[in-house]
């Protein structure tokens, strides 16, 4: 009788779960991720008929019934926390739960096979002939190096990933041709790769942490007070000095664990947090304007430059959206290689520097066809005052 009777409780308690799910729900935060949206169908005889209305309410229920995102996080935290599996195809899980996307560890692992040679080749004989275009308008091109986490971490990459790099890591990576290729040129860069390889000890944070994919904001910004010491060393103005120091707090900070909330689990992450303080140790004569051509590790990084004053107009073109005015206004592209949406002619012509970071793991696309964009439209580059 007891038995019948705790089946028949449990049965109500699932059957009912719709009634009360909302209350969960409450107490939960919002998923992270897109949903795809769908077109609403009008109830008609003609949609009855050929069922595309009885589609759209089963798929509306299915996105929106009470209780859905408790659900969502309680299995996705079953599944992370006994069978180290993640629910989002594009995060691997590897040892000691250390978070990492797929196309990281494809370059790094060489699962992606590096570029081949004559990229490089053709990639700094481009590189080269866009210095000497900006030298002749009295500009400055720096390109910016930034890590990959599966470099850093590559001792925690786990299972097949592990077994494919030993049977198939042979090449050169796309990192080392790179710098060699910037070197053999005497281009003007700044290996942030290299500082922190060379400055482990300086910091107690982390270069990345276990739960995010981007770098610790510690060493991203303290790698682009050092790139600001090199461009002041090299180049012809006189910029500030920027001394960086770290903090540990008690909450993490945006985007230090982006792909821990990926998952929608229900526990946050548990690791030390910090955080840094800015201070201009030495101020400088000059405020260029400044052009950035990147990817999301700028927000990291050089981007406090810009926060902080360092230079005076000022345009953080990130991905598919560019920031100008210290952030204030952003225009959204409708791909990374949307260029004609932009006044570039006025944006590129007002800057004094241009600067090009490249991720470890997005080499085999610098910049997304910009300098290839710039070549194609020298007259681009004449300085506006």
């Amino acid at each position: 009788m007891i038995k019948n009777n705790w089946f028949f409780a449990a049965f109500l308690f699932v059957a009912c779960y719709a009634f009360y799910g909302f209350w969960f729900d409450a107490c939960v935060p919002e998923l992270n991720g897109f949903v795809e949206a769908k077109d609403e169908v009008v109830c008609s005889i003609d949609s009855v008929m050929d069922g595309s209305y009885q589609n759209y309410i089963n798929d509306y229920w299915n996105d929106n019934f009470p209780g859905r995102k408790m659900l969502i996080r309680f299995r996705n935290q079953m599944l992370y926390s006994l069978c180290s599996e993640a629910p989002n195809t594009n995060v691997i899980i590897g040892e000691d739960k250390y978070l990492f996307g797929t196309q990281y560890v494809g370059h790094e692992t060489q699962i992606i096979p590096p570029e081949p040679e004559e990229y490089f080749l053709e990639l700094g004989e481009k590189l080269e002939r866009l210095e000497r275009l900006l030298e002749d308008n009295e500009k400055e091109l720096y390109i910016f190096i930034t890590p990959s986490k599966a470099y850093f971490l590559n001792d925690k990459i786990s299972g097949i990933y592990k077994i494919i790099e030993r049977l198939e890591k042979k090449d050169i990576s796309n990192y080392e041709r790179l710098v060699n290729e910037l070197q053999n040129r005497n281009l003007n860069y700044f290996d942030s790769i290299n500082y922190i390889e060379n400055n482990k000890e300086k910091y107690m944070s982390p270069v990345f942490y276990k739960s995010g994919i981007h770098w610790s904001c510690v060493w991203g910004e303290s790698s682009a007070a050092e790139f600001l010491k090199y461009m002041k060393d090299i180049g012809k103005y006189d910029l500030d000095e920027i001394q960086v120091t770290e903090k540990e707090v008690f909450e993490c900070i945006y985007p230090n664990s982006d792909y821990y909330d990926s998952l929608n689990l229900c526990f946050p992450p548990d690791e030390k947090w910090y955080r840094t303080d800015i201070s201009i140790v030495e101020d400088g004569n000059d405020k260029p304007n400044v052009f950035y051509r990147g990817g999301s590790f700028m927000g990291q990084s050089i981007n406090m430059l810009i926060q902080n004053n360092v230079f005076s107009k000022n345009i953080h073109f990130e991905n598919n959206f560019c920031y100008t005015d210290n952030y204030r206004d952003v225009q959204y592209l409708s791909s990374f290689t949307a260029y004609d949406e932009l006044n570039l002619d006025k944006l590129v012509g007002q800057s004094d520097i241009l600067i090009l970071e490249v991720n470890d793991a997005a080499i085999s696309d610098m910049s997304w066809g910009f300098v290839d964009y710039l070549l194609d439209h020298v007259e681009y580059l004449d300085k506006i005052y």
